[in-house]
């Protein structure tokens, strides 16, 4: 009864593999910023006005990273292999924030 049953070969399937979350070593730099002070509150509200878009760049203007700030006014964890002064531009328009941890409490 089991004499005529086709046996096909395998078949591939693509595996998408998840980000990884970056390694931390002893030299990685890991931080968020807080940019509520700078989004502001709705009137009467302790809501944030919004979910402002941001970039994170280097001092060559390298994008280290880029997103929207979530409900409480964070950025995602920023992490440098090493000391670095960064730069965060914050909002989509012509306008920007710049400073580093040294010298403004945004960075």
């Amino acid at each position: 009864h089991a004499g005529q049953h086709a046996m096909e070969g395998p078949t591939g399937v693509p595996l998408v593999l998840p980000l990884l979350p970056a390694v931390l070593t002893k030299d990685s730099y890991s931080q968020r910023i807080n940019l509520a002070h700078v989004i502001g509150y709705e009137p009467g509200q302790e809501k944030l006005l919004g979910q402002i878009p941001y970039e994170i760049r280097d001092r060559a203007g390298k994008l280290v990273a880029a997103g929207v700030t979530d409900e409480q006014g964070f950025t995602q964890q920023i992490v440098t292999q090493g000391k670095q002064d960064l730069m965060c531009h914050l909002g989509d328009g012509d306008w920007s924030i710049l400073g580093n941890r040294n010298s403004n409490p945004l960075a």
